[in-house]
């Protein structure tokens, strides 16, 4: 049996299986992150553009966003309104043009 160093662990462990070891101080976890799903929408030109000021003003501010998470925060608000609102929210209004 190969003798263990107890240093820094705080007590005495059995021995690691052979060929495999024993990490008791980097047991680091990915963070989780959400499920996504690739969309192909195609935009009017306006809004492309300002979705591209915004982004880059916030990228200046030094925030961490992408323009998927500008988008995903955007329609999550507007189905929202629907949601609480249905015939006076602004989603309803513009469909019915």
């Amino acid at each position: 049996m190969k003798r263990v160093s107890i240093i820094g662990k705080g007590k005495s462990e059995p021995a690691p299986a052979q060929g495999g070891g024993v990490n008791t101080f980097f047991t680091h976890k990915p963070p989780v992150q959400s499920a996504k799903k690739k969309l192909l929408f195609s935009l009017p030109v306006d809004v492309a553009e300002k979705l591209s000021d915004v982004y880059y003003e916030l990228k200046k501010a030094r925030k961490a966003i992408d323009k998927s998470d500008i988008v995903a925060l955007a329609l999550t608000a507007l189905l929202e309104d629907y949601k609480s609102k249905k015939e006076h929210s602004v989603l309803y209004k513009h469909s019915s043009r």
